[in-house]
């Protein structure tokens, strides 16, 4: 009789915790649907979200930077048809991609700044997307590409896989790095970075929260690594680029004598300069996870732009 009152007891406890769990998810889930509410039309930061849309300031031109990295990839696949996740920002990441050529579609949990981007004729549709439960069916795009967003996940496991689902080529992440699992001797800078934050009392932190909840999740070479193989897929691919933002980068033109401009490319140059060396990596992981092998021509072409491509040790035990 006690055993079966602590078995009904347990199972009580049990769903009152997944009950808990999911309505902070929920919680969470709006906190992001509602997170460009503020920079629509009208709104407090409206002003910001528009300097998105100009060519002429410093912001923009650090972005093209980072999509750049796409460059040799739609150069291999003219013709392809890509899904954008997390594009919440006028579906910016779409729009570069179309100007290439290729077919991109956007998608993101928060809607408000994809309303006005049909309505200036920036993009042509969207749809409001859950990543971690997307309506899409197995293999509906070529690609799915998540630029800096997937850090933003309450559950970003189940968001990439997700992507791979409906992937038919690959999933292509732009994170920032994780700074814990990195080489020994890449490691040491930070270190040492922190052990002078120590000596001068401020607080170093490893790990970041954000307001709604959210852990901050940076993503590493070894995460991207274990996701292909728990997956059997046959190649994974890296590359990176040094990326400095600070606030008033948006009103900064573009103009090499801006005090702005400058500084941010005194921080590149510092942190190009190290890595470079090997002395300090990219703080933005570029990783390709790719669903299908590339020929040798396709690789050849990649490894000229620095794409780092690791071939996956096969399960022995699955033929």
């Amino acid at each position: 009789m006690i055993l079966h009152l602590l078995i009904i007891n347990k199972r009580r406890q049990s769903i009152r915790g997944g009950i808990y769990c999911y309505a902070d998810l929920l919680i969470r889930y709006h906190s992001h649907s509602v997170s460009f509410e503020n920079y629509t039309e009208g709104k407090e930061k409206e002003n910001i979200a528009k300097s998105w849309l100009t060519e002429d300031n410093v912001n923009v031109y650090r972005l093209n930077r980072i999509y750049r990295l796409l460059d040799p990839i739609i150069t291999l696949f003219p013709h392809s048809h890509w899904l954008t996740v997390g594009d919440g920002r006028y579906g910016l990441d779409s729009i570069y991609l179309n100007k290439k050529g290729v077919n991109a579609f956007p998608t993101d949990i928060s809607d408000q700044l994809l309303k006005e981007a049909v309505k200036i004729n920036l993009i042509k549709d969207y749809k409001k997307e859950n990543a971690e439960a997307l309506s899409f069916g197995n293999e509906s795009f070529d690609f799915v590409f998540c630029k800096e967003a997937y850090h933003h996940f309450p559950r970003p496991s189940i968001a990439l896989y997700e992507m791979l689902r409906v992937a038919k080529l690959g999933v292509i992440l732009i994170e920032p790095i994780d700074r814990q699992i990195l080489p020994w001797h890449q490691a040491l800078f930070f270190k040492a970075k922190n052990g002078v934050k120590k000596m001068l009392k401020k607080s170093v932190e490893k790990d970041f929260f954000e307001e709604d909840g959210n852990y901050l999740y940076a993503m590493s070479k070894r995460e991207g690594e274990k996701f292909a193989l728990g997956l059997g897929l046959p190649k994974i691919i890296f590359n990176g680029i040094n990326d400095i933002y600070f606030p008033g980068l948006e009103k900064a033109p573009l103009d090499k004598h801006n005090p702005l401009f400058k500084k941010m490319n005194r921080k590149l140059g510092f942190y190009n300069f190290f890595t470079k060396l090997g002395l300090l990596p990219y703080n933005l992981l570029f990783t390709f996870i790719l669903k299908k092998e590339l020929s040798l021509e396709q690789e050849a072409y990649l490894k000229q732009y620095n794409f780092e491509i690791v071939t996956l040790p096969k399960n022995p035990y699955l033929k």
